[in-house]
């Protein structure tokens, strides 16, 4: 593996032309451009990290413990290490291990040795036929600006999954160019399913061993706790808790501004409110009623096989795994046709009816502009209420408050055609005003 500066020198001589620029200057849209210049040359520096974070591994590796160089520099971990000397945060060091090891994996496939930083620009992967082993894409794409975050997320998972190719590996990078972290990891594990569904289902089961929750006291009083949770354990839970806190923050609207309960804190009641229900009542607590939409085909639900969706987990779940959860509590199997309309539908409580809100969540499966989830949200009437809109499905959509508000100020609209949401923006910000799909949508190729 052979590292070249020639993208970093390029990024960094761009930047030559800020010297001596007072930022307060600056237009947004410049302001914008620089902060998109500087991202590129922290990206370029990225990847030399990770390119030495591979070698470290190499030296910390083996069987004699003595002789590993993390643990001789007085260091338990390459993370550890990695973290302290290049001054990043421990998560970020982790990213660089993974993304090292894929590197090192690369130029072990590849009978040339790999040179990490080339002339394409903004981590666009090499020529379609060019032939280079698994990992090496990724690894040219880091060199070249491709955000470490999305790559580790990618590695990781081309990792884990029985019959991983460099095609894949080319679809995965360039479908995560223009979508956000977490839209990359609902990418991959999608991605994982697909292609090896019985890998992905070894892999969720395998994670349950790896749950735990921490306690302990902090100085100045209070009992602070972190912990990790597989998906059957935390889809209910978390619906619980976010379906708590978006109740609590509308009964305090009339509340005063300085009376009012942060999100955090409705979070932490919430819990403790669950724990004291059950040392108080043999059956449990009753009053936090809640609901877990599953999302699957009607075709998987009979063969028993298949990928299910569900809100509360950024990914598919197996449908082998449901019946760990889907008949414990306040569950609703959502099955749907060929068509998606809904077949069968749960009960709760919420805006429309209980069965309207299930069928538009189940649709929306979040926000409609921006994916936040459903615990955040609330059905909104498309055609106001106020100027004769019926409480029906088709005028009805599932967003965010921060959303909400922004399509009413300024103008945006939205229409909902077949089945799907779809926003028409104002003038002012599209002279055209082409619609733009709702969030499900755009993410509807990594879903299937």
């Amino acid at each position: 593996m052979r590292i070249s500066l020639e993208a970093l020198t390029s990024h960094v001589a761009t930047l030559a032309a800020l010297e001596g620029v007072e930022p307060r200057s600056l237009t947004g849209d410049e302001a914008v451009a620089w902060l998109r210049a500087s991202g590129q040359v922290v990206q370029s520096a990225n990847a030399i990290i990770a390119a030495l974070t591979a070698r470290i591994t190499d030296l910390s590796s083996g069987e004699d413990r003595t002789h590993r160089f993390a643990r001789a520099k007085g260091f338990p971990d390459v993370g550890s290490l990695v973290s302290e000397v290049a001054q990043v945060p421990r998560a970020d060091a982790g990213r660089f291990v993974t993304l090292g090891q894929a590197m090192s994996d690369a130029d072990a496939g590849s009978s040339d040795a790999l040179t990490l930083g080339g002339p394409l620009e903004d981590g666009t992967p090499g020529a379609a036929d060019e032939e280079l082993p698994l990992f090496a894409h990724l690894a040219q794409a880091v060199a070249r600006g491709f955000s470490a975050e999305k790559a580790a997320v990618i590695g990781s998972t081309l990792k884990l999954m029985n019959g991983a190719t460099a095609e894949i590996e080319r679809s995965l990078l360039e479908r995560a160019r223009k979508r956000s972290v977490s839209q990359v990891r609902v990418m991959c594990r999608a991605e994982f399913e697909r292609v090896d569904h019985d890998g992905y289902l070894a892999h969720l089961r395998s994670l349950r061993k790896d749950r735990f929750v921490k306690f302990w006291d902090c100085d100045n009083g209070l009992v602070g706790f972190n912990g990790r949770l597989d998906a059957i354990d935390a889809i209910p839970l978390r619906a619980w808790v976010e379906d708590t806190v978006r109740d609590g923050m509308r009964n305090q609207r009339d509340v005063h501004p300085s009376e009012r309960l942060e999100a955090g804190q409705l979070a932490a009641d919430a819990l403790a409110d669950l724990a004291v229900h059950r040392m108080g009542c043999q059956d449990g607590p009753k009053s936090a009623q809640t609901t877990v939409v599953i999302h699957a085909s009607a075709k998987d639900v009979v063969e028993g096989k298949g990928a299910a969706y569900c809100h509360g987990y950024a990914g598919p779940i197996c449908l082998e795994m449901l019946s760990q959860l889907a008949f414990g509590a306040e569950v609703a199997p959502a099955v749907t046709g060929d068509g998606g309309l809904a077949l069968f539908l749960g009960r709760s409580t919420r805006f429309f009816t209980p069965a309207q809100r299930l069928a538009i969540a189940l649709r929306d499966r979040g926000c409609a502009r921006c994916g936040a989830p459903v615990a955040r949200c609330d059905v909104h009437h498309i055609r106001f209420w106020s100027q004769h809109g019926p409480t029906d499905v088709d005028n009805g959509v599932l967003l965010c408050s921060g959303c909400h508000h922004r399509l009413h100020d300024f103008g945006w609209e939205i229409e909902v055609v077949a089945g799907q949401v779809w926003f028409i923006p104002p003038a002012a910000f599209d002279p055209s005003r082409e619609r733009i799909p709702a969030c499900a949508t755009r993410l509807e190729p990594e879903l299937v």
